[in-house]
């Protein structure tokens, strides 16, 4: 969705799928405890793969200093240089920073599966994390062109007077997230969450494409998904936009 504003994330690399991710990885167990429907192997890629795409993407490295020593900014740099080149993956990474990967700081909290009718298709993990103290967000200037922290509401104002896009599942999201004042209260909720798949429908209103949510009034709820503040979006010029349940 080129254009639009989105969180940091992509596809599972092959380097994510470690034979063995206890070697370099904190919080195993807690990963294969939160992704309940994928294999142990699974659920330990899904983590690994969150935490290489946000430091590829954002320059934020959620891992543990063996030495108990600051990561080294210009080293920080470097190695995610020889990620974005190609030239490296995350194990590899890794060892040369001497850090354990943080799974345990990943609190998955949501599946997002693109429509059936969609010639690509995806399915998506959402997680959230507290950003490491010192490190500074930068955009990879490649899959990323821009980068900001935002509150969750003025983005979604920022969506409705045309001056963002937001894609719906991260309107969603972020509609979600506006309802916290901490990332205490955020981090609470997402622990609380026991994610179950969403797979939006597309339909046409008067010759308008449409996406309908679980609880909309032509999408019957399903459970273990709160039935979000808007459930229906319109895509007109390239752009999807909340409508609510009361078009017609």
């Amino acid at each position: 969705m080129g254009g639009a504003h989105v969180f940091p994330g992509g596809r599972l690399d092959d380097g994510d799928r470690l034979t063995d991710p206890s070697p370099i990885c904190d919080g195993c167990d807690v990963a294969s405890a939160q992704i309940r429907d994928l294999p142990p192997a699974d659920s330990a890629a899904h983590h690994v793969g969150a935490i290489r795409e946000l430091f590829e993407e954002a320059g934020l490295l959620l891992a543990r200093s063996v030495s108990g020593s600051p990561l080294s900014p210009s080293e920080l740099a470097a190695q995610r240089a020889s990620l974005m080149s190609g030239t490296t993956s995350i194990e590899p990474i890794a060892h040369a920073l001497d850090v354990r990967l943080s799974c345990q700081a990943l609190t998955y909290f949501a599946n997002w599966r693109t429509p059936e009718s969609e010639a690509k298709r995806y399915d998506v993990r959402f997680f959230l994390a507290r950003a490491p103290e010192g490190q500074v967000v930068t955009h990879d200037g490649h899959e990323t062109t821009e980068s900001l922290w935002i509150d969750p509401a003025e983005a979604t104002a920022r969506c409705r007077r045309g001056e963002m896009l937001l894609a719906p599942p991260t309107w969603t999201t972020l509609r979600i997230l506006d309802r916290f004042t901490t990332v205490d209260e955020a981090v609470a909720w997402a622990r609380a969450q026991r994610p179950t798949r969403v797979q939006p429908r597309l339909f046409e209103v008067g010759g308008v494409r449409m996406l309908a949510l679980p609880g909309d009034e032509v999408y019957p709820p399903v459970e273990g998904f709160d039935t979000p503040r808007e459930t229906r979006f319109r895509l007109e010029g390239g752009r999807w936009s909340p409508v609510g349940v009361n078009l017609d």
